[in-house]
């Protein structure tokens, strides 16, 4: 064996190691609080002594911690100078906009003038997010009001400028990382999703004595779909399911890429729940992920399928739904760029990812393709390419190319049809068929490649 399919041995290796990992830290706190819950109830000494085995047993790594003080360690590529952070004191700041009733105050629009300088798009709803901002932390960074929007006087463009180009070092600074998606009222779904999971995970592979009835609590609930997903035309059809609007947006991928753990936050500032009041949790997005590929790549199919010989799995067919929607999610969303995707991979997901314009500003941090634009921002030229918002500037395609090899060619993500229509009209073994690729790894569009 080479060494470097030793090295590719050792990356599946820690992959799958990383991925147990994450499941155990979710997994344990249902665990305990289950254990915990039934001790009080029955008062049987045998919960304890299972509690203690258990513990022992799920938590014996010290990686395995029930929260994550520091932020994640930088991709290998991205810049690791620490940031220079110029930001505003949030607390001293909503103290100016609220009122003595703790509600904001009839000068908030000025104080946000006053401080911002530009104008604040949904007025409305800005107003409702500082009022119900319930973080502590001295300093926050908010894109809506550090980043100046749709401007046209040349300070408030070098303000912009400066933000966009730095964003490696706010996100990767930053102690937390939270998305306030305000068009979600609960995480009943999601959050019964993860659970469910989890415990299925301890259920398949520890095989503890209690899993048998943790499972058969967790499969009281009713089905709840995940909120972040909006259903398709047909009920049980979750292929034809779109993803919510933030994880369509191309600067949500480079945001992501940058925080994988960031945190998912409803309309009313409530962080995604795991495990009970007493043993929580936290959770990112990349623990999601985790927790989904290990499912649904780990666990054979027939582990998992709706055929089982568990009449009440048979016939609510709750598993199946969730797993299903998992698989729509972890597809759709591109999860698996959060767990420590290569540079390609992540280039490859922007084909999928909405950007109204400048898509190069959009990804160019998560893949430290930054210099372009280091460059044209000095010397006073455009970033964007002549209004497209499906091009990129030829000097982030060449740094890019540059910067990744021979990676920078490789592109899977070429739709079905445009791949059967070369595979139609070239003769290729078997084998070879999924070799196909594209010289650049944005997503070819069919018209296009038909036309003419």
């Amino acid at each position: 064996m080479s060494r470097g399919d030793d090295i590719d041995t050792l990356d599946l290796d820690r992959e799958r190691a990383a991925l147990i990992s994450s499941c155990q830290r979710i997994a344990v706190p249902y665990y305990y609080g289950f254990v915990e819950e039934q001790a009080r109830v029955s008062g049987e000494h045998w919960s304890t002594i299972i509690f203690r085995d258990a513990s022992r047993k799920v938590t014996a790594s010290p990686s395995v911690s029930n929260q994550r003080e520091d932020p994640p360690e930088r991709r290998a590529w991205l810049d690791q100078a620490q940031a220079i952070m110029h930001m505003k004191n949030v607390q001293s700041f909503l103290e100016k906009m609220r009122g003595s009733s703790g509600e904001l105050g009839l000068e908030w629009k000025n104080s946000i003038s006053e401080s911002t300088w530009w104008r604040i798009p949904r007025e409305k709803i800005l107003q409702e997010i500082l009022v119900s901002c319930p973080f502590a932390t001295p300093y926050i960074w908010i894109d809506l009001l550090c980043i100046p929007q749709d401007v046209e006087d040349a300070n408030l463009k070098s303000m912009a400028i400066r933000e966009i180009g730095r964003q490696t070092k706010i996100f990767q600074s930053a102690r937390f990382a939270v998305a306030w998606l305000n068009d979600i009222d609960s995480w009943n779904g999601l959050e019964r999703a993860i659970r469910l999971l989890a415990v299925f995970r301890l259920k398949l592979e520890d095989q503890l004595e209690i899993s048998s009835s943790l499972w058969k609590s967790v499969m009281k609930d009713d089905f709840v779909s995940l909120e972040l997903l909006l259903p398709g035309p047909h009920v049980h059809d979750d292929s034809n399911a779109s993803l919510n609007g933030w994880l369509t947006s191309l600067w949500t991928l480079q945001e992501l890429c940058l925080r994988p753990d960031m945190r998912l936050c409803n309309q009313h500032w409530e962080i995604l729940p795991v495990g009970s009041i007493n043993r929580h949790c936290d959770i990112g997005l990349d623990d999601i992920a985790a927790l989904s590929l290990y499912v649904l790549q780990v666990i054979p199919d027939e582990e998992r399928n709706t055929q089982s010989t568990d009449a009440s799995l048979r016939n609510q067919c709750v598993v199946s739904r969730i797993f299903e929607e998992l698989r729509s999610l972890e597809r759709k969303g591109h999860l698996v760029t959060l767990l420590n995707a290569p540079r390609s991979s992540i280039l490859q997901a922007c084909a999928d990812r909405y950007c109204e314009r400048n898509r190069a500003e959009a990804i160019m941090s998560a893949i430290g393709v930054t210099d372009w634009y280091t460059e044209r921002t000095q010397t006073g030229e455009e970033t964007s390419v002549g209004g497209s918002a499906n091009e990129y500037p030829l000097s982030f395609v060449r740094e890019a190319a540059k910067k990744l090899g021979a990676t920078f060619f490789f592109a899977s993500g070429i739709i079905w049809n445009v791949k059967r229509l070369l595979l139609e009209s070239t003769p290729l073994p078997t084998g070879a068929r999924n070799a196909i690729c594209s010289m650049m790894p944005f997503k070819i569009v069919l018209q296009r490649l038909t036309s003419g």
